[in-house]
């Protein structure tokens, strides 16, 4: 079996770069939740009171590669923030209130 050193020497130079910048974007992607909880000087644990759950499920929900929109959203609100989904078009852009909560009932 080969390991990873050797298969990325079968790639150019040019693939061996595209590999790097893709694997270097996922990482950030997947940092982003944990660096926006960060940046509100929260801890897993303070953000699992403030969502009532687990420790466990912020670390889960910080490290999912795929998240439900209402997960998504919850997480924001209890950062403080507001979470907004825009779809852009050609000749405008629509923001989806589909996922928005009711505040005013």
């Amino acid at each position: 079996m080969e390991n990873f050193d050797t298969l990325l020497r079968e790639f150019t130079p040019e693939e061996r770069a595209e590999i790097a910048r893709h694997t270097q974007a996922l990482i950030a992607e997947y940092e982003l939740l944990g660096a926006l909880r960060k940046r509100r000087n929260l801890t897993q644990q303070d953000l699992a009171k403030l969502m009532a759950v687990r420790q466990a499920s912020i670390s889960k929900i910080e490290h999912q590669r795929d998240i439900l929109v209402g997960t998504l959203s919850k997480y924001i609100e209890a950062l403080g923030g507001e979470l907004e989904i825009r779809v852009k078009f050609p000749d405008g852009v629509v923001k989806l209130r589909q996922f928005a909560e009711d505040v005013s009932s």
